[in-house]
């Protein structure tokens, strides 16, 4: 008797719903709330069984109660006696006697209506797990994350469920959690379900408690965002294509783990699909895959290459590809495959990018968004790698052509300070092209010669229009000092502003000094509830007052809970007015479900952006709202900081572009205003022509389509025998070296003229012989000038031959007589004593010897002209000298009446 009153008193004064059965399963006790939950009074229910008091209402509860087990178990019941509703935890408690025997046990339904309305408001799944890893409690977000019905789940255990979770890092995690009693947050991809998942684990007193959130769309948009912006820093550092590329695979590959990436590039001049970039695929993979030709058949890749569309393999062993590719695949153990083209502006295949799994499968939703931006960011990349290359091949051809041209070539600009120069000008001053750029004349030569290059330069920006002019130029390299004919141009951009001055210098030293010559001659919640990041409040939308909420929801407002308890829904709420919100109340009362961006008021006055989330819910009969909400204030700025980086990093891209555009254009530029007898052509295979500078139409008399194409010698139209001169020049091409500079002769226009041709390699960036470009000058007018100096040449040597045979027959005809004179006036000498015709006679001998000598001068002047002449050295009687002259001048002194003193010693 003692012993039931002790279990009456217990039971009542439970709050819950509380019975006591014995080992036969016949009630012996329950309280109050039991006896309502039946409909039935005590007296009515004890003695009687489970089965005696089933009704189909009641079902699922005494169902629960059949299980036996001491597992909790929730489920929702509805109380006979008044009909209301709540959500009960059940369970069954062993009892023992002072023996340690079993004699019964003890029910109770704990009601958790309350809890059960919070957390099936939430917009995070929950799940309850015990000690033995078994299902305790799963709100509705849970189950519609984990495809199961919160029945189905509750009581089992959940690596039994799902087996797939084994050896992932949220079992990981859920063990750390249950042993350690500590929180744990963790983000991870769950690879089974190709889903990103946030977990928050809370240990209970009973296991754990687990918060978790799908966060696919978050972090694709982050990894998305990031991807973005690392690959346009990339771009803008200019960093290689493969490193680009890379990047992107590394991206995608982090966010699906489970796939293994290729980029292959399309190559169409081979057409075939080349490798790219895949750094985890394996290296017989890699080779394999290398240089395919563009048919279909052949994979994936191939196919998506040559048709540009999507190509999927869910499994490539059930493929129409070749066996050959799905051997290799396997061996790698994919199979598995979608390859997706990536298109250039010009929508032509630029190259494809392919994603390999090892399961079969499709692509899921969030891989098919995602890889939409990988194709593009790629498709940039190339883009921008296949323009600095064509921009960057333009102005190496542009500078090689320059520096192929004999000519000084440069450009200033309009403060007179050097923007470029070929190696021609270089040895001018003795200066590298980067010594000479950004400096002017006066830091290379004199002040008064830089003054006159400079008013030369102003001149021509003046008026406009070219300006020649000549110079003499002396070569710092080699102290080589020329006449050169210098032309200046004006260069103009296409907007039409004025760029500075190019200048063309020829030697014209021979050609003038040719021409004197022939002159002078001719004349570049507590634990779960308080716990959650989440903000919650509970509101009576009657009042709008406040009926509960967690410590995150007055903590981020910056109230405390005594402050926070007093508010109504007005004093927080930023955005909407008084109207707004009876409006939004009254349709959440009807059912409705709001999830929406808006503005909350901390207590300092601060407005903060939300994500709010606003549900109906039902508590103890008493309907209120559900206000769920997060703080993505600082995500938002984050995301306009983004954005603005991301504006300004593809300006500083557009910026790069139009630089190497303007680049490429003044060399384009400058190629095309360089006529003075010059043209600049390219020759690609079989000496085909393949560029030709504007002026090659009025020169050769051909429309410039009628030339472009041909062989240069058919362009020119010879012979055979060019066709053999053409044939050597690229045998010799294929072998590295440069052909040197050679002359034809063509007949144009009905005159016939001479072209020296000088003509350079040119290779791919990757070696491979593309051709040659180089320069074609018209030196007619030199051969016609060096003809008529060799000519002139030819009169002179005549003449001076005429004039030594004269000479050399004059002067033996005056000595034969002289030598006459000589010997006789001697032999009077001789004879004559008579003093003073002595000194007569000795002045007639000494004339005569003088006379003589002048002859023997002569004939020795015609020898100096034929170059044999020698030279003896003797001594001189200065004596006899002077002697001579005293004979010599005395007669014409004495005749004259001055003094003539004469006094050898």
């Amino acid at each position: 008797m003692e012993q039931t009153i002790h279990w009456q008193d217990l039971l009542r004064a439970l709050p819950d719903v509380a019975w006591v059965k014995d080992l036969l399963g016949q009630y012996q006790a329950c309280n109050l709330r039991f006896e309502t939950l039946l409909g039935l009074s005590e007296s009515e229910i004890l003695g009687k069984t489970d089965l005696d008091l089933k009704t189909p209402a009641l079902a699922p509860f005494f169902e629960a109660l059949s299980k036996n087990d001491t597992t909790p178990t929730q489920l929702e019941v509805t109380f006979a006696q008044d009909q209301h509703q709540e959500y009960l935890e059940v369970q069954q408690i062993p009892i023992h006697n002072t023996h340690k025997q079993a004699i019964g046990s003890l029910g109770i339904g704990r009601n958790i209506t309350y809890l059960h309305e919070l957390l099936e408001s939430m917009q995070d799944g929950f799940v309850a797990l015990d000690a033995d890893w078994r299902y305790r409690y799963v709100n509705q977000q849970a189950a519609q994350f984990l495809n199961h019905s919160p029945a189905s789940l509750l009581g089992k255990n959940i690596w039994q469920v799902f087996p797939e979770g084994v050896g992932e890092s949220f079992e990981a995690a859920y063990h750390t959690a249950m042993s350690t009693r500590q929180t744990l947050r963790i983000e991870s991809y769950f690879a089974p379900w190709r889903c990103w998942f946030e977990n928050r684990i809370y240990p209970t007193q009973t296991g754990i408690s687990i918060f978790f959130t799908d966060i696919t769309e978050q972090k694709e948009r982050e990894l998305q965002e990031q991807m973005r912006l690392n690959i346009f820093e990339k771009l803008l550092q200019g960093e290689p294509l493969q490193t680009i590329l890379a990047a992107l695979i590394t991206a995608y590959e982090q966010l699906f783990p489970e796939t293994v990436c290729s980029i292959l590039l399309v190559n169409t001049r081979n057409q075939t699909l080349n490798w790219g970039v895949a750094p985890h695929l394996p290296e017989y993979v890699s080779k394999a895959l290398d240089k395919l030709p563009l048919t279909s058949g052949k994979g994936p890749c191939c196919t998506a290459a040559l048709t540009g569309k999507t190509v999927i393999t869910e499994n490539i062993q059930d493929s129409p590809w070749s066996e050959n590719y799905k051997a290799l695949l396997h061996k790698a153990g994919l199979v598995a495959c979608w390859s997706e083209p990536i298109l250039g502006t010009d929508k032509q295949v630029l190259g494809t990018f392919a994603i390999y799994r090892a399961q079969v499968g499709l692509p899921s939703e969030a891989e098919k968004k995602f890889i939409a931006s990988v194709v593009q960011l790629a498709s940039l990349a190339l883009e921008r790698n296949k323009t600095t290359h064509l921009l960057s091949e333009s102005e190496n051809s542009y500078r090689t052509l320059i520096n192929t041209i004999p000519d000084l070539v440069w450009l200033k600009d309009p403060q007179g300070r050097y923007l470029m120069c070929n190696s021609r000008f270089e040895a001018l001053f003795g200066a590298s092209e980067a010594d000479i750029k950004n400096k002017t004349d006066f830091d290379f030569v004199n002040t008064e010669l830089a003054e006159f290059f400079r008013a030369h330069d102003q001149a021509v920006l003046n008026a406009g229009k070219s300006h020649s002019n000549e110079e003499e130029l002396t070569f710092q390299s080699d102290g080589y000092t020329g006449i050169f004919e210098t032309i200046k141009t004006p260069m103009v951009s296409q907007e039409g502003e004025v760029l500075g001055v190019l200048g063309v210098a020829r030697d014209i030293s021979k050609t003038k000094s040719a021409l004197q010559s022939l002159q002078e001659r001719e004349a570049l919640i507590a634990t779960m509830f308080n716990q959650t990041t989440d903000s919650i409040l509970l509101v009576n939308p009657e009042t709008q007052k406040f009926v509960d909420f967690n410590d995150t929801a007055c903590q981020n407002l910056g109230y405390s809970r005594e402050e926070f308890s007093q508010l109504h829904v007005g004093d927080i709420q930023a955005a909407l007015g008084p109207d707004k919100r009876g409006q939004l109340v009254h349709a959440v009362q009807s059912g409705q479900s709001f999830n929406f961006e808006t503005h909350h008021r901390r207590k300092d006055g601060n407005i903060r952006e939300i994500e709010l989330t606003l549900r109906p819910i039902a508590l103890a009969g008493e309907k209120l709202i559900s206000a769920v909400w997060r703080d993505i204030t600082e995500a938002k700025e984050a995301k306009a900081e983004l954005d603005r980086y991301h504006h300004h990093l593809e300006e500083l891209v557009n910026s790069r572009t139009q630089a190497l555009q303007a680049s490429e254009y003044r060399f384009r530029k400058l190629v095309e205003d360089i006529k003075q007898d010059y043209i600049f052509f390219s020759v690609g295979e079989g000496q085909c022509i393949t560029y030709l500078s504007p002026s090659a139409e009025e020169f050769f008399g051909q429309e410039m389509e009628a030339m472009l194409g041909k062989p240069w010698y058919e362009v020119f139209q010879l012979g055979a025998s060019a066709q053999k001169l053409g044939e050597q020049i690229m045998l010799q091409m294929q072998k590295g070296e440069n052909p040197p500079p050679f002359e034809i002769e063509v007949e144009l226009g009905g005159q016939k003229q001479t072209l020296e041709i000088t003509e350079h390699i040119r290779y791919s960036p990757t070696g491979n012989l593309l051709g040659g470009e180089g320069v074609i000058k018209n030196i007619t007018r030199q051969k016609r000038i060096e003809a008529e100096l060799r000519e002139a040449k030819d009169k002179a040597e005549k003449a001076s031959q005429a004039k030594s045979l004269f000479l050399a027959n004059m002067s033996h005809e005056i000595r034969t007589p002289l030598n006459v004179i000589l010997g006789f006036s001697e032999m009077m000498q001789e004879k004559m004593q008579d003093s003073r015709y002595q000194n007569f006679l000795q002045a007639i001998n000494s004339s005569g010897k003088n006379l003589l000598n002048i002859i023997n001068d002569i004939l020795d002047l015609s020898k100096i002209e034929a170059g044999k002449l020698q030279l003896t050295l003797q001594n001189v009687s200065l004596k006899a000298l002077f002697q001579d002259l005293d004979i010599l001048l005395r007669f014409s002194f004495e005749k004259k009446k001055p003094q003539l003193s004469f006094n050898p010693r």
